[in-house]
């Protein structure tokens, strides 16, 4: 349960850079960018993979500093949560819209997300079907593509696109 972030120059594809978390929070599984901040999630499993005393619901979006530190954190709705069982949040990015797009490890679906006004879980908007199974997914940021959504079928080793329609809320 433990993670950290791997800077690569892109030009000459060179190790520039490594940020560790340790342990403590979970398993990072994602980190995005996102209105001068650094975003993260930290998986927590449930059944034979949790950490003791932990499962799925201790699965938590954080958001960093520049330098990597903690500022706020979140836990996701247990509608979302009961999705994920017994596995976790996988993947997340936040869309053209400023709204976070979250998987779980096995669902064909992501899950539009916005900060709460008050309190410390994320508000769910709806449940959206989308080409890949979980894992990873990115928005393409491209000027002019509009709202692709890029995801992966990781056991068919396939990259999909799906067109995903404005989320309202």
């Amino acid at each position: 349960m433990t993670g950290s972030v791997e800077i690569w120059d892109a030009e000459t594809l060179e190790h520039v850079g490594s940020h560790s978390f340790g342990v403590g929070g979970g398993s990072l599984t994602w980190i995005d960018h996102h209105a001068g901040f650094w975003w993260a999630g930290f998986a927590q499993y449930s059944g034979d993979k949790a950490e003791p005393g932990k499962d799925t619901s201790w699965t938590q979006v954080v958001q960093l500093d520049e330098r990597w530190q903690r500022l706020q954190g979140w836990v996701f709705p247990r509608e979302v949560i009961d999705r994920f069982r017994p596995m976790s949040n996988s993947g997340a990015s936040w869309g053209p819209d400023g709204l976070l797009y979250c998987t779980g490890h096995d669902h064909n679906e992501v899950y539009p997300m916005r900060l709460p006004k008050l309190g410390s879980t994320l508000e769910l908007l709806r449940v959206v079907p989308v080409a890949s199974f979980g894992q990873g997914i990115a928005w393409d940021r491209t000027p002019g593509a509009g709202r692709d959504l890029w995801g992966v079928v990781r056991d068919q080793r396939a990259v999909t696109v799906t067109r995903v329609a404005p989320v309202s809320p």
